[in-house]
């Protein structure tokens, strides 16, 4: 059977979500990590995860955006939380 036509405010929203893994299990840059994740070291005055999230936030149109973490899930969410605060939907998942 044929999908019913319908008016044009019947559409569909997509929504665009996104997964960022923030974190690894790896000790390549060991001494620089004692502090933090390396999703949050400065390239330009800038945390990495910061160019990520503003390109999927502002360029792309992503709405929700769940975030992988392994050890430092709450200091990554702190940054999130203060600097995306217009993001409809962010998940965090991790210790």
């Amino acid at each position: 059977m044929p999908p019913k036509k319908g008016k044009k405010d019947d559409k569909l929203q997509e929504i665009f979500r996104a997964v960022v893994i923030c974190d690894d299990f790896d000790d390549s840059l060991y001494p620089i990590t004692l502090e933090g994740p390396k999703c949050l070291l400065p390239i330009a005055n800038r945390p990495t995860l910061a160019y990520v999230l503003d390109h999927l936030v502002f360029r792309c149109k992503f709405q929700e955006i769940l975030l992988v973490s392994n050890k430092y899930g709450e200091v990554i969410k702190k940054f999130v939380q203060s600097n995306y605060k217009g993001l409809q939907k962010t998940r965090f998942t991790g210790r």
